[in-house]
């Protein structure tokens, strides 16, 4: 099936946001690898070449190695019951991912939000976008300084990867893509869809929390 979720609009603008943001559980080995790599490698070039921007951490089953870590611009915030609270108030999402497969359901959110995101090359395996257009992607601890200074302090070029963003993810992972996509796939298995105009149709495109409590924690 495709994946999907709901797009949102009219969320905050560039200068009622502030901070990066990570979301992952952390029951998932490859979300504290990462974030461990993002305070080890990347955080203290931020800190040096951008003072005063905190890192806030975000994600279920926080480990005491992780709480450790924080310092005054690293901030342990745990969990978070729901994640347009990460989406809509960070002003860079970043996904330092270094292992792991599969789409990354926490960055198709971060886009469907029009948050702008830095993302290491695995974070953005299989989703599609076009790097520096819809996101943009880093593989060195420099690249991920610069792209988030970019976004950090150009309000133009962080409201236009946050359009560019949404679009891409409504034309790619909204639930009317995956209903065209769904019905194409059942189409080519030769099998008859009802002319009901409520055949494929849902109420809402994001599957509730409380049914599959790992869809925005995990991966």
């Amino acid at each position: 099936a495709p994946w999907v979720v709901d797009i949102i609009d009219n969320t905050p603008g560039f200068a009622q946001r502030k901070d990066i943001a990570f979301l992952g559980g952390f029951g998932h080995p490859p979300n504290l690898q990462a974030v461990r790599y993002f305070i080890d490698e990347v955080m203290p070039l931020v800190r040096d070449q951008m003072p005063g921007i905190c890192f806030r951490i975000f994600g279920s089953s926080v480990p005491d190695e992780l709480r450790s870590m924080a310092q005054d611009d690293i901030v342990v915030e745990g969990y978070v019951s729901d994640p347009e609270e990460v989406y809509n108030h960070c002003r860079v999402f970043v996904a330092p991912l270094i292992s792991g497969a599969g789409i990354k359901g926490k960055v198709v959110d971060c886009l469907a939000h029009g948050t702008p995101a830095v993302l290491s090359p695995i974070a953005a395996e299989g989703i599609g976008l076009s790097p520096g257009v819809d996101a943009w992607i880093a593989d060195s601890p420099q690249q991920w300084v610069d792209h988030i200074r970019t976004l950090y302090t150009d309000p133009a070029v962080w409201q236009e990867m946050s359009s560019h963003a949404r679009a891409f993810a409504r034309e790619t992972y909204s639930f009317a893509r995956g209903r065209k996509t769904m019905a194409e796939a059942l189409e080519a298995a030769g099998i008859a869809l009802p002319k009901s105009p409520q055949a494929l149709v849902a109420n809402t495109a994001r599957v509730e929390q409380a049914s599959l409590p790992s869809r925005h924690t995990g991966k």
